[in-house]
Formats: structure tokens, sequence, C-alpha cells
């Protein structure tokens, strides 16, 4: 009878002791996290992006609402092609924007003119199988594939002086020519604002501007 009693104590005992253990395991049933675990926060992905940008004549600005009316262009002229050495413009900024229907915007102090704006487009382009009967021999029915610009892919690039006036202002489809390479010039110097805006479109843009102590070079 001692014996039986012993026994159920040992084994009252290992099992309080098995109870402790398994409360003292995190993650199984209990709400309270031990002090020795540390939570952490998956670090958020920085997006990638191809811009280059120079902070001390470029800054990041807010775009002004889409113009609903033609404006008044004053006339620009187009860098002469046919002068035997041509300067080679500091490169302030340049950026791939991929646009779905937003604007950007920069603010860019152009104190030494010229100031430059050059863009390469990617439409997006839309795929169609056309059918249709042959004209020749038995007439058989032919397909053809057919790719065009999407009616929806368009850019416009608007420079405006510090009152806000615009002084060039060119783009791609929509109102504009379909050419995938431009160029905007503005020969006066001064502090102005470059908007980019588009849909459906990849755009290339290329800002220069005028002389930088020891940063100008001439090509032949």
């Amino acid at each position: 009878m001692k014996f039986l009693q012993v026994g159920l104590v040992i084994f009252a005992g290992i099992a309080l002791l098995a109870a402790g253990c398994v409360e003292a395991t995190p993650g199984e049933g209990g709400s309270d996290t031990p002090f020795w675990v540390k939570e952490t926060t998956a670090p958020v992905g920085t997006p990638t992006t191809t811009a280059i940008l120079d902070s001390e004549y470029v800054s990041p600005a807010t775009p002004y609402p889409a113009t609903t009316t033609p404006a008044t262009i004053p006339s620009t002229r187009q860098v002469p092609e046919n002068i035997q050495d041509k300067p080679v413009y500091p490169e302030v900024l340049r950026e791939t924007i991929d646009l779905k229907g937003e604007a950007h915007a920069w603010t860019i102090n152009a104190a030494y003119p010229p100031l430059i704006v050059d863009f390469v487009v990617k439409p997006e382009t839309q795929t169609r199988t056309i059918v249709y009967q042959s004209s020749y021999g038995d007439r058989d029915e032919e397909k053809s594939t057919v790719t065009r610009i999407s009616p929806n892919s368009h850019l416009e690039v608007t420079i405006r002086d510090a009152d806000g006036n615009i002084v060039a202002q060119d783009g791609f489809n929509g109102k504009y020519t379909v050419g995938k390479s431009k160029q905007l010039l503005v020969l006066r110097g001064g502090v102005y604002q470059v908007d980019l805006r588009g849909t459906a479109i990849v755009a290339d843009i290329s800002i220069k501007i005028g002389k930088i102590e020891g940063e100008n070079a001439v090509s032949a």
C-alpha cells in the first residue's frame, strides 16, 4: 500500500513538470508571446527606377491641370544641323516612365540657355487579324495581321515659364503627330517647369541645360 502511494506521488510530479513544459512552448495555444521571441516586419521592397536627376538643377514639382483649350505657343527654332561644332550640353535629368494616365513634373533651373527636352516614346499597340477573299485564282480566303498604335496611347510634354505661361509644347498622337522622337527647345535662360502627361505609353525623357562650369564639352 505504501509503495502504491509513493508511485502516485511520483506520477503526479512528472505530470506537473510535463504541463509546465507545454505551457512554456511558444505558439502552441498560448496567446502571449515569450519575451525571447522578437516580432519582425518584412521590409517593403524599394521600386526599381531608371531615373537620373541632378538635384542642384532639378526638383520634383506639382503638375499643372491638363489644358482644355489650345495654347498660344511662342515660336521656337530647332538646333541647327549645319554647324561644324555643336556644344554637348550637360544632362540634368534622364528617366524612363511607364505612363498610365498620370502626370509628372519637374522644376528646371536653366540659368544658362538653352533648355532642351528630348523624348522618345514606345506606344501601346493593337494587333488584329483581317480575313478577306483573294482576288486571284480560286479567290481563296486570305488572312493578314495588322498592327497599329492604340487610340488610347498619347503623350504631351509642356514647358512653362516661372509665370505659368506655356513656352513650348509637343507630344505624340491625338492632336500631335506620331513621330516617336521629338525635341523641345527654349532659348532664354530662367526657371521652367516641365510637365509630362500620357496614357498607355512608355516615355524616355532627357533634359539638358546650358553651361555648367567644368562639365561642357564640344563635339566635332
